[in-house]
């Protein structure tokens, strides 16, 4: 009985002894899984992901804008023209913090020289569409609302631009990423600019400030004003083009100028109220050619301006802006007017790519984490004028696709003023070679839509360039 009792006994032990030890090895085996459920919730959440670089001939989006497109009725007329044109300084007081640069509440310590609002409207028949200009970064998305709300006016109606310079007013954002290059989102200013930007814009609209008038459109080739950022020593599109306008009533021409180079002479410190060298090419055309201009940012989404030696950034912004103002004079002199004009306004909502925030150009980070920057529609604005079309883009568009669109302009008899910052910001537009072979802020940082968009924007203004060709009302 001891025996079968000490047997029972360290039998009773071995059983302890498995007992106790037999929890621990399930444990052991549950460490593999929980690491790679946390690393599979990772790559979902967080990514790496492997980014679509499909072509966009025959994507679903594509098709979707073109079967929007094949829809589209522009507004067209045909006949003598009318314009009315109003402007308003939107300075603001020292203190206010400026937008442009990766800053956060840079508020202004001194001012270069007062930022405008201008507005013109040209009226052919019943149809009527206002170009607004503005010493800002940009016209956003809901600053753009806020304004059509205001006025009452439809997408349209309104051809919106601004001049980029990066010393214009802040507060005025309020997504998370233009507030870092804005400043703190300020409810009061924002109402405030959206009544002066809607009061210039009607106030070019009132009937009885139309008159009749002439117009003509002219450029100049000017190679020693801007740089390739993303191909350097490479062409730019360096077209200085602007559409000059004869009121019959004995008022001063308008002139609106654009050209392609960034508004970043004048750095982000010290931080200077300024419209850059837009805001000098425009006082110094209203000075030596008696005429009262406004400025449309071109093609910069691969340019950077070429800084003049001096004793300031700010005297340089105004030696640049009075070099190419001096180029643009004699042409408009001689700018051959007409009387009587094609007006055509046709504003396309064009769907997107998928959103991406690219670590490369083959990997991105998940849509969970990024989806929140953007949204997948946008809008195209062409408006021809005569001979000319203006293309409106919603971001930096580059020069090296504004190329190839001119060229396919001028197979249509029409000439081209590309413009960037359509009412809306969508990331730097640059061309699929570009986007696969450079890795640079421009196409990594600031690119929402991977390596086609921009071509896919081309080809949609293109294909609204000719729908506008082949109009004219009678």
């Amino acid at each position: 009985m001891v025996t079968d009792a000490g047997q029972g006994e360290e039998a009773g032990g071995a059983g302890v002894a498995v007992a106790s030890s037999a929890p621990r090895s399930p444990r052991r085996r549950r460490w593999p899984w929980a690491l790679l459920t946390v690393a599979v919730l990772f790559l979902v959440i967080v990514g790496p992901w492997p980014s679509d670089n499909s072509p966009f001939t025959g994507s679903t989006y594509q098709a979707t804008t073109l079967a929007r497109l094949a829809l589209a009725k522009p507004a067209v007329a045909t006949g003598p023209l009318s314009v009315g044109y109003a402007t308003l300084d939107i300075s603001t007081p020292l203190g206010h913090s400026l937008a442009g640069f990766s800053r956060h509440d840079f508020a202004a310590v001194a001012v270069d020289a007062p930022v405008f609002a201008r507005a013109l409207t040209l009226a052919v028949g019943d149809v009527k569409t206002t170009i607004l200009t503005v010493d800002l970064l940009m016209i956003d998305e809901t600053m753009r609302d806020a304004i059509l709300a205001r006025t009452g006016l439809a997408f349209g109606d309104i051809y919106f631009t601004s001049s980029h310079t990066h010393s214009g007013p802040g507060g005025w954002g309020h997504h998370p990423v233009e507030r870092i290059i804005t400043g703190s989102f300020d409810q009061t200013y924002f109402d405030h600019l959206a009544d002066q930007l809607a009061r210039t814009i009607l106030e070019s609209r009132k009937r009885q400030n139309l008159t009749p008038a002439s117009v003509a459109t002219v450029s100049v080739e000017t190679s020693d004003g801007q740089l390739n950022r993303l191909a350097p020593g490479e062409p730019t599109f360096d077209q200085l083009a602007a559409i000059v306008i004869k009121p019959h009533n004995g008022d001063p021409p308008l002139v609106l100028a654009s050209y392609g180079a960034h508004a970043t002479v004048v750095p982000g410190d010290p931080p200077i109220l300024s419209p850059d060298y837009p805001g000098a090419l425009v006082a110094r055309l209203d000075e030596i050619a008696g005429v009262r201009s406004m400025f449309a940012c071109g093609a910069v989404g691969d340019t950077s301006p070429q800084r003049p030696a001096a004793p300031s950034p700010v005297e340089s912004a105004h030696i640049l802006g009075h070099h190419l103002a001096d180029q643009l004079a004699p042409a408009l002199a001689q700018a051959a007017l007409v009387d009587e004009v094609t007006l055509a306004s046709l504003d396309l909502r064009v769907d997107l790519p998928q959103l991406r925030f690219a670590l490369n150009a083959d990997w991105s980070l998940s849509p969970v984490v990024t989806v929140w920057l953007s949204d997948r529609t946008t809008h195209v604005h062409v408006l021809r004028i005569g001979d000319t079309v203006l293309t409106g883009f919603p971001g930096d568009y580059a020069g090296h696709l504004a190329t190839p669109l001119a060229r396919e302009a001028r197979r249509l008899d029409l000439k081209l003023i590309p413009t960037s910052f359509s009412g809306e910001y969508k990331g730097y537009l640059v061309s699929r070679d570009i986007y696969m072979t450079k890795s640079a802020y421009e196409t990594r940082d600031m690119n929402f839509y991977g390596p086609w968009a921009g071509e896919y924007l081309t080809d949609t203004a293109l294909r609204m360039i000719q729908r506008l060709a082949d109009t004219r009302a009678d």
